[in-house]
């Protein structure tokens, strides 16, 4: 993952784009708690103001809407994991709520990929249903 990060930094820089943690983003393709960490597939994102045009490795997305189970969750680098497997084995099962079919995202305030200490401040969106 620090790799995809660098990979999309690199390529800001080369786009003239504005690059801070706060406008990164995650999107979870797959759950971490259930699919073996080299298997999860996991997409970097950079939140952008203005059009871009898709060349080169990164393209261009649009996270979709809809109801999320959102947690704002801080800690250090394998920490969040664990907070992961607690949300789905333990609250998800007794909310009333049913995983949604889109991909879960966090939205960065530090991301420990590319924070100098490893330290991470998020917030996750779980997409959920009735």
């Amino acid at each position: 993952m620090r790799q995809a990060y660098e990979k999309l930094q690199m390529w800001a820089d080369n786009q003239g784009l504005e690059w801070h943690q706060n406008r990164l983003l995650g999107l979870y393709h797959s759950n971490p708690d259930i699919v073996p960490a080299p298997l999860c597939h996991y997409v970097a994102c950079l939140a952008v103001d203005v059009p871009v045009l898709r060349r080169g490795p990164v393209s261009c997305l649009t996270i979709p809407g809809g109801m999320h189970a959102t947690l704002n969750l801080s800690g250090q680098y394998g920490e969040l994991l664990p907070m992961l497997h607690k949300f789905y084995v333990e609250w998800l099962p007794d909310s009333g709520y049913r995983l949604g079919d889109i991909p879960a995202f966090v939205r960065y305030q530090r991301c420990q990929f590319i924070d100098k200490d490893e330290l991470f401040d998020l917030q996750l969106c779980v997409p959920i249903s009735l």
